[in-house]
């Protein structure tokens, strides 16, 4: 296992998709997997992804994000007004599609 320390600009991401109705965004305090596949086995889509994996084996490395706290402490009132602003939107669409 290959264990690594790294900062960062930025901790939370975004959510996109199916996650839209569940979340605003998710936090990433770390790359990589220290489960290999003993938890998600071959359907893990996650080691197919070259930029995450950047070559590596899936599984064989974490890299911890120090300053995780700073970073989400730096994003949060950007962060939070945007969820926000989305969140209003959302629902402005969806009392149109009921009229």
């Amino acid at each position: 296992m290959d264990v690594t320390e790294t900062t960062v600009s930025s901790i939370l991401t975004r959510s996109s998709g199916y996650l839209v109705p569940v979340a605003s965004h998710s936090l990433q305090p770390y790359r990589g997997c220290a489960l290999g596949s003993s938890l998600c086995g071959v359907g893990c889509y996650v080691r197919h992804n070259l930029p995450l994996t950047r070559g590596q084996p899936w599984g064989g490395f974490v890299e911890v994000r120090t300053n995780a706290a700073d970073a989400y402490r730096a994003q949060f009132d950007r962060e939070r007004a945007w969820a926000r602003a989305r969140r209003i939107g959302r629902s402005k669409n969806s009392a149109k599609c009921r009229l």
